[in-house]
């Protein structure tokens, strides 16, 4: 027997459940709902356990229904009416997914006690939230609760799974997070294809060859079109042949054993007749025959219509994993469904979940435990009207119509469904319909075994009569004929509560999990609990389980809340390569580093924060740097420099680049080439210029020009002896055939090649210092100093600080510092008597209501302190009415002057627009002095109370007992 899950927890219900109930205090201030039943929730049992006896008659092959379980202090509750919906006010757990994933995240998973039975105790989910643990029923139960609460029409689901969901093992899954990146970065790969094609058709060129047109024979077309045809024949006649055999196959499936319970694919080819290869033996295989197909799990069903779902969603609650597809679900059958309302048992036998109807008004398919009145009455009505018909058109009734005309069917057992129908599940032995219902043979008994059971056609979900308890103390509701039927006792679960430390907490009690996927480990982090700041870390292995994980080749980190805007790291072990992500934000505008230790470093920039508009620099240390640019107003789009190391020391100083340690500390990093790139439109703009330190050449290109195919270029030399120039000038140029430059352009080429040496020093000093400071934010990193936590989330945790309580902020780990002592309302009055510091913050520490460290005041001073505190209470409750008023004022003058203008041009042209123009705003200007109004009104009102209650507290004040004598 498996009791352990994947990752080592055991069951521990029962211990839990022995520790709650040896707390008398706690349950002296319990809810009697708790510790006993309400006679309704009696007759509930009562008619439940009659509903479950005839079930097992009827259906013998069906396993026993979960309909009713004890909760923690041991009452028996039927397990409808433990879900109680509840919406919380936070909007992290208001979406689907969103509350899957929080359910899935707080609470601890457990392994069932008896893997092949449910739960021997069904806690509340008020219980299951203070404990954070619990098994797939508990999960579930609190999953549904919440998505019940958020809107969904949700279900809890018990039916049975493989080994590895039951233990929540998922060391064969892909991890999420991996998959998802993957799609992305497909999908961004894809992307920037698909948009450098579309630039390039976009771009008009003369040399395109055109699409040929597609030849096509019609010869070959009706020849094929024939072969068609007469294989179709063939292949219809075969399909019908093996259509006959798998009908009578499927009929022979039916007189299987009732305990084979099988999977999807091997029951699918076991219906249809074929044989199934098994698949190769996997670690998560379950390995004990006597448990394969037999494990009993519970999870959660969302029907579509309501919340934007659309069709079934299947929600795995102890991953939060959600399967829009049923076929996708790794579930093997389905025996119930519940909710709040209802308690639907499920008659399709040996059906994969892929293929399962889930109309749970199909009585064909479920079978529901309570009767909406309702949809009875309406059956009733409709049967009737066909009695009549059937009257008026002089045809006999026939003895079937008879007997449902006086309500027998409702009141005849919901399990009578199949036998009524002709079910070949009926057991020969069990109870035969009665004429005239059970109901009618009994006269009319007031207990469970008459009241309305449902039957087969029988549709729920309306609204059904609520019962007056003064007035039917039984619990029973009457339609209007008559008929007795029970609706569901509320909810006996107290209201959920969870408040914000516990939600930001997310993974109690230490605010980390750890999960183990197919060569992955994933460990997630809560907010501002990780010293870092870090909230997810995905360590990839290149060994899988059986191997012990042992070699790690990448480490994908997410960060929040960090001051240096970190948000994702990557390092990749075996190349040495560490990648930096960052959020905007950063003076430097710094957005990716990417660095190969020694080798290469890549940055990239937001090109908007910067003023220089670089957003990209690829560095290859000791080689050649690259810079490109964005929105220059130079049209400069690149920039870069080739160098190599010098270890004579011999090199020219005005070429050697600062190296931030990256050269040798012996060696210089000398330029020898730079280039720079321009964006141009026409022929006259220079699309590159070279600058050659070594060679002592400079190089100008051009863009190409229209009907050209190669572009024109220039060259310009500073030595004499390769000019060819005139002597003595100590420069010289050598140009292109048929290109003439005059002296000026080599002086302004000169000019540049200082200026870009300039711009190469100044952003290789800018790199080197952005590499240190990163340097320095990481060893700062190390302490929480470097997390800024949000305030709306530090705000509760100084409203409970400021409230004196603060254990329970330091049992849960917030690590709280000590506030300033509260302003007392007195303390700016007091102030001016000159007291003494220690007798002030005396005031400022004990507050109101504290006698100690009163001050020595006279009884005039007395007077004239609570005066000038009143008196300022009084000035701004008036300066806000007058504010107000002054609005409300404002609001009158614009209505009555776009009123006079209106009236005006009353006596010209109709303009209906205008017209409508004025209705709108008469509407909205209506509507807002009617709120300024009341808001006047209810200001008026509160500050009389406020005045008032000033006055009285300061009646009562120690420090100005004075008054008193």
């Amino acid at each position: 027997m498996d009791m352990v899950t994947f990752d080592g927890r055991e069951s521990t219900k029962q211990q839990r459940v022995k520790v709650l109930n040896s707390d008398d205090t706690k349950i002296s201030l319990l809810p009697e709902n708790y510790l006993a039943n309400t006679n309704k929730e009696e007759l509930c049992l009562e008619y439940v356990r009659n509903f479950d006896g005839r079930f097992k008659v009827l259906h013998p092959h069906k396993p026993p229904l979960f309909l009713i379980a004890p909760n923690e202090y041991g009452v028996d509750k039927f397990v409808c009416t433990s879900l109680r919906p509840a919406l919380l006010p936070f909007k992290e757990v208001y979406n689907l997914q969103d509350a899957c994933s929080f359910v899935a995240d707080y609470l601890h998973y457990e392994p069932l006690e008896s893997p092949t039975s449910p739960p021997s105790c069904l806690p509340s989910s008020t219980q299951v939230l203070e404990w954070s643990t619990g098994d797939c029923f508990d999960v579930s139960m609190l999953l549904c609760s919440l998505l019940l609460g958020a809107g969904y029409d949700a279900y809890v689901v018990m039916g049975k799974a493989p080994k590895w969901v039951t233990l929540k093992d998922r060391a064969h899954l892909e991890c999420p997070s991996v998959a998802a990146q993957r799609e992305a970065e497909a999908e961004a790969v894809a992307q920037a294809k698909a948009a450098t094609e579309l630039d390039l058709s976009a771009k008009p060129t003369k040399y395109l060859q055109p699409a040929k047109a597609s030849l096509e024979s019609k010869f070959l077309a009706e020849a094929e079109a024939d072969a068609k045809a007469g294989s179709t024949a063939i292949v219809g006649h075969a399909n019908q042949h093996k259509h006959s055999h798998r009908h009578h196959t499927h009929a022979d499936a039916k007189q299987l054993p009732v305990d084979d319970w099988l999977p999807d694919e091997k029951l699918a080819a076991r219906l249809a007749g074929e044989t199934l290869a098994e698949p190769p033996p996997t670690c998560f295989e379950d390995k004990d025959p006597a448990l394969f197909g037999k494990r009993v799990h519970a999870w959660v069903l969302v029907r579509g219509g309501k919340r934007a779902v659309d069709g079934f969603v299947l929600v795995e609650p102890s991953t939060g994993t959600c399967y829009s597809d049923p076929a996708e679900a790794p579930y093997e059958s389905i025996e119930a469904i519940w909710n709040d309302k209802n308690f639907h048992a499920s008659l399709q036998h040996k059906v994969p979940v892929s293929e399962m109807s889930f109309d749970v008004q199909d009585g064909t398919a479920w079978e529901m435990v309570f009767v909406d009145p309702a949809v009875l009455l309406a059956e009733k009505e409709a049967l009737r009207e066909a009695m009549e018909d059937e009257l008026e058109n002089g045809e006999p009734m026939s003895p079937g119509s008879q007997a449902s005309g006086d309500g027998s069917w409702a009141s005849g057992g919901g399990a009578m469904s199949e036998e009524q129908g002709g079910g070949k599940d009926a057991s020969p032995g069990g109870p035969q319909p009665v004429e005239g219902g059970e109901g009618a043979a009994r006269g009319g008994e007031r207990t469970a075994s008459n009241v309305s059971l449902g039957g087969q056609g029988l549709r729920s979900g309306r609204a059904k009569p609520r019962v007056d308890p003064d007035r039917n103390p039984s619990g029973l509701a009457e339609d209007d004929k008559g008929t007795n039927i029970l609706d569901l006792p509320p909810s006996w679960v107290s209201k959920l509560r969870l408040d914000r430390l516990h939600l930001d907490l997310k993974y109690p009690p230490t605010g980390c999990r750890t999960t183990l996927y197919r060569r992955c480990k994933e460990e997630v982090f809560a907010e501002c609990r990780q010293a870092q700041g870090c909230v997810k870390r995905v360590t990839l292995y290149l060994d899988d389980q059986a191997a012990g994980r042992m070699r790690a080749f990448e480490v994908r980190e997410t960060y929040a809340n960090r001051t240096d805007k970190l948000s994702r790291r990557v390092k990749h072990l075996l190349k040495g390569e560490v990648a930096e992500e960052f959020l905007p934000g950063r003076p430097e505008g710094l957005k990716r580093i990417s660095e190969v230790v020694g080798i290469r470093r890549e940055v990239e920039f937001y090109p908007l924060a910067r003023q220089d508009g670089l957003w990209l620099r690829v560095e290859e240390f000791g080689r050649k740097a690259m810079e490109r640019f964005k929105g220059r107003g130079d049209s400069l789009e690149y920039r870069s420099v080739t160098a190599h190391e010098d270890t004579s020391g011999a090199a020219k100083a005005l070429w050697v680049l600062p190296t931030g340690g990256v050269a040798g500390g012996d060696s210089d990093l000398v330029a020898d080439k730079m280039a720079v790139k321009f964006l141009g439109s026409s022929a006259a703009d220079r699309a590159k210029v070279s600058f050659y330190l070594r060679e002592g050449k400079i190089r100008t290109q051009w863009h190409l020009a229209p009907g050209k195919v190669q572009p024109r270029e220039a060259y310009h030399y500073k030595s004499d002896a390769k000019s060819g120039g005139p002597r003595g000038s100590g420069v010289g140029e050598t140009l292109a055939p048929g290109v003439r430059a005059q002296p000026s352009e080599l002086e302004k080429l000169l000019a540049e090649e200082r200026a870009v040496l300039a711009e190469v020093k100044r952003s290789q000093q800018e790199m080197n210092e952005l590499v240190k400071l990163r340097r320095r934010e990481e060893e700062q990193a190390t302490t929480l100093s470097k997390v800024t936590e949000p305030l709306f989330d530090a705000a509760p945790k100084l409203r409970l600080l400021g409230g004196g309580d603060s254990s329970g902020l330091e049992h849960e780990g917030f690590e709280l510092k000590e506030s300033a002592p509260a302003v007392d309302y007195l303390t700016p009055f007091l102030a001016s008597y000159q007291q003494s510091s220690a007798t002030l913050e005396g005031f400022g520490s004990t507050g109101a209501g504290s006698g100690k460290g009163k001050p020595n005041l006279s009884k005039e001073e007395a007077v004239r302190v609570r005066d000038a505190c009143l008196r300022s209470l009084k000035d701004r409750l008036l300066e806000r009415a007058n504010i107000i008023q002054n609005r409300l004022n404002d609001e009158n003058a614009r209505l009555s002057k776009r009123q006079a203008t209106f009236q005006r041009n009353a006596g010209r042209e109709a303009d209906p627009l205008a017209e409508a123009d004025f209705e709108k705003f008469c509407a909205e200007a209506m509507f807002t002095i009617g709120i300024l109004e009341q808001r006047l009104v209810a200001h008026e009102e509160s500050a009389l109370k406020k005045y008032k209650a000033l006055d009285e507290k300061l009646a009562k004040d120690p420090r100005l007992a004075v008054l008193q004598s």
